[in-house]
């Protein structure tokens, strides 16, 4: 029998090869750090339009914490990426909302039958409050429903401690 593999692995998590792609940004939704940054050098100001359209109102400069939207351009290696918002305004990191993202991801991917594979950022951590050790809990704990699954092989990639 196969089981859910969780990999951890210190790299630049734009490099990492993986059917889908799951990261944290701003309530703001600005590119401007993180794994953010490193996407919209990558692939350019494309990345940050997707996040653009996010902000529909008219004067709405910010998202609700906890939300996650969908969206790839042209060149990007994943199939899917979750642009997903796990801090509020001053940076500070709730451990249910960050629970209740990775829930919604990892079901996502498991309903996707294309998905092999998927890569997380340590989010809520870095630009966030959260420890990294306390996000390590929270994805392995929400691993646990997929342990005798071979849906897909989870890689939390992280460039610095956190």
């Amino acid at each position: 029998m196969k089981y859910m593999k969780l990999i951890q692995l210190n790299s630049q998590i734009e490099n990492v090869a993986a059917d889908a792609l799951v990261y944290s940004t701003n309530p703001y939704l600005r590119l401007t750090g993180g794994v953010g940054a490193s996407l919209l050098e990558k692939y350019g100001f494309a990345v940050q339009e997707i996040l653009d359209q996010q902000l529909k109102n008219p004067g709405q400069d910010s998202v609700a914490i906890g939300s996650v939207f969908e969206g790839v351009v042209p060149g990007m290696p994943w199939k899917r990426v979750f642009h997903t918002v796990a801090t509020d305004l001053a940076y500070m990191t709730n451990p249910k909302i960050v629970r209740r993202i990775v829930k919604i991801c990892l079901a996502e991917c498991e309903q996707d039958h294309s998905i092999g594979s998927v890569a997380f950022s340590a989010i809520g951590c870095g630009w966030g409050s959260m420890r990294y050790v306390d996000f390590i809990s929270i994805l392995t704990e929400e691993l646990e429903p997929y342990e005798e699954s071979d849906a897909f092989t989870v890689t939390l990639v992280n460039n610095r401690a956190c």
